[in-house]
């Protein structure tokens, strides 16, 4: 029994059962019952309640749904919006909604959610604001490098770096002298985890598998193309490489990635009035500031 008094779940039972027994002390019970305890269920509410919970703000596609629901999922939902609406009357009998800031931050981020709605709806962007956003921002429409290669392995892990380049330096020589097809490379070295060949890859991908210098190499313009170079180093061991193409990076028109480009600029057009739309709304508060204190 000791244990249940420290459970903060019982105090706030107790607690909120206290501050419903003063509120019928103060305006009656049948009132209370009626005004407090009623959760009124009609279409509009659960309309509302159905665009909210999908953050789809389309009443017609709301009707839809709603009218499609089986007798089952109907329950459901409406089940949902009791509990919903029970839990958010107790937290706001407690005062949580002028106390907690999660709740606070919640308010908040539902006033944000709505500028932003209100935002997109009115975000379409001209061909001016597409072109003037593609050509203030080339770094998110570039297209980056890519790289298509085999190469031949030598472990460093139990042997060192230094062995393994030798023998990868020998390789090298017999794949030149004999003329090995890119095919046919994976015979004079060892078994790689992640493969021999690699097909259109970014120097991301290469970073991340291979390390820095080693992706550094392959995407240098004076690199070899279509021969046997190196060797290179990796986080791994030696490589021999055989690079089959490298792709450069490029910018590519606006008239080739149109529906690219008028989605990041309608995304950010929709932020921009969502900021200006709060910021509007924070000007029409005063700022008490009071820490820290103006000098005397």
């Amino acid at each position: 029994m000791r244990f249940l008094l420290r459970e903060p779940l019982v105090h706030f039972l107790a607690l909120t059962g206290l501050l419903f027994l003063l509120h019928n002390a103060v305006v009656g019970e049948d009132a209370t019952l009626d005004n407090e305890r009623r959760i009124v269920v009609d279409r509009d509410a659960l309309l509302t309640f159905i665009q909210y919970r999908t953050r789809e703000f389309e009443p017609e596609q709301a009707e839809a749904e709603l009218a499609g629901l089986t007798e089952a999922e109907l329950q459901q939902v409406i089940d949902s919006y009791v509990s919903e609406q029970a839990l958010a009357r107790e937290a706001r009998a407690l005062g949580l909604d002028q106390t907690d800031y999660i709740i606070t931050r919640r308010l908040v981020q539902s006033l944000e959610f709505i500028a932003r709605g209100m935002a997109d709806a009115d975000s379409e962007p001209t061909e001016e604001e597409i072109t003037a956003y593609y050509t203030a921002n080339p770094e998110e429409f570039f297209v980056k490098p890519r790289v298509s290669f085999a190469h031949v392995f030598f472990s460093g892990e139990d042997r060192g770096s230094d062995e393994a380049m030798s023998l990868a330096q020998s390789a090298l020589e017999e794949l030149r002298a004999e003329d090995i097809a890119i095919s046919d490379g994976a015979r004079f070295g060892e078994r790689f985890l992640y493969g021999t060949n690699f097909v259109n890859r970014s120097g991301g991908y290469i970073v991340k598998q291979f390390g820095l210098a080693y992706a550094d190499a392959l995407f240098d313009p004076e690199t070899p193309i279509r021969e046997w170079h190196g060797p290179l180093l990796s986080d791994h061991g030696a490589h021999v490489v055989f690079i089959e193409s490298l792709e450069p990076g490029y910018l590519p028109p606006l008239e080739d990635i149109m529906e690219r480009a008028t989605d990041l600029t309608r995304s950010a057009l929709g932020e921009l009035r969502t900021r200006e739309a709060v910021q509007g709304i924070v000007d029409r508060y005063e700022a008490d500031i009071r820490y820290p204190e103006p000098d005397a």
